[in-house]
């Protein structure tokens, strides 16, 4: 019996062993196992990273770079310091070749203007200074030969002086956008004096156009009613013994308005819009062309926005 109880104890031994060690075996290949799969997840992440790297890598190459483009420069606008004023003169005569008398005398001074970079505002500008010109050198042609003609029929008697039709124009710059040309004709056929009629042109040099109060104003008619306001009230301002405008000078006032010239000017340090009326129109001779100023700050209510855009920066 105690043999048996002996073999029984080593055999149970040997069994619990066996099971320990396939334990310990299967445990060592789970390790093995993981350890191998822990390797290959590692090989194949690293793989995939360093391929992922030179995809990366790969892009960045083949990316175009960002290039930061200098911002456009903005056009510039022209002004009146880069206008360029060239002036002409234009001379004619006659003297009888008989007795020699001086019969006609006349001249014309032109302008044209260079704006360098901006032709197509200078094109618009000299279209209507070279028509100016030309009518006024026209004009020069007409008097001669009236001259001639009178003179070959009544000869010296009563010409007190040669005929004469002279132009000249002087510009006046109002601002950096604004520019205005003042025209006098002066004509002479005898007699006791001469007469003289004027015209303005008034450009925006941004666009070469000549201003004009459609192109200005929000209302037209009601800033030439409050115009006419001003000017017949100046008028009467002026004491009765020292006035020598026309009785209907009320009425005058608006009909004449369209042969009226107007420009902005500055009148003892004020800028205004300046209304000048041709001879005879509002008064004789004697009281030459009468003129009004009107202060130009209030005036722009009238103006639309165009118009304000044009002054703002001398109101």
């Amino acid at each position: 019996m105690k043999k048996f109880f002996i073999l029984f104890i080593l055999v149970f031994s040997i069994i619990i062993s066996g099971c320990s060690g396939l334990s310990l075996l299967s445990e060592t290949e789970d390790d093995r196992e993981e350890t191998e799969k822990t390797e290959e997840t590692e090989e194949i992440e690293e793989t995939e990273a360093t391929e992922l790297t030179e995809v990366t890598e790969t892009q960045k190459e083949t990316k175009p770079q960002q290039t930061t483009e200098s911002s456009a420069e903005i056009p510039s606008v022209p002004t009146t310091s880069d206008l360029l004023i060239v002036e002409a003169l234009y001379e004619d005569s006659y003297t009888d070749p008989d007795d020699g008398v001086v019969i006609f005398e006349g001249f014309v001074q032109s302008i044209t203007v260079e704006l360098p970079g901006y032709e197509e505002v200078v094109s618009r500008m000299n279209e209507v200074l070279d028509l100016l010109r030309d009518e006024s050198i026209a004009s020069v042609g007409v008097t001669r030969e009236d001259a001639i003609s009178m003179y070959d029929e009544f000869g010296s008697e009563g010409m007190v002086g040669p005929n004469v039709w002279e132009t000249t124009i002087a510009p006046a710059i109002i601002s950096d956008r604004i520019v205005c040309f003042y025209v006098g004709h002066y004509m002479y056929y005898g007699g006791a004096h001469g007469g003289y009629y004027a015209e303005t042109y008034t450009f925006d040099v941004q666009t070469g156009e000549v201003l004009s109060l459609e192109a200005i104003c929000e209302d037209k008619d009601g800033f030439e009613a409050f115009i006419f306001e001003q000017i017949i009230s100046q008028i009467e301002a002026v004491p009765e013994e020292e006035s020598m405008y026309f009785p209907e000078y009320e009425t005058s006032v608006g009909e004449a308005f369209s042969r009226a010239i107007w420009e902005f000017a500055e009148i003892e340090g004020e800028m205004t819009f300046y209304v000048t009326y041709q001879q005879y129109d509002l008064a004789p001779y004697a009281a030459g062309m009468p003129g009004f100023a009107i202060p130009l700050s209030d005036c722009v209510t009238y103006f639309n926005t165009y118009g304000q855009s044009l002054v703002e920066d001398i109101v």
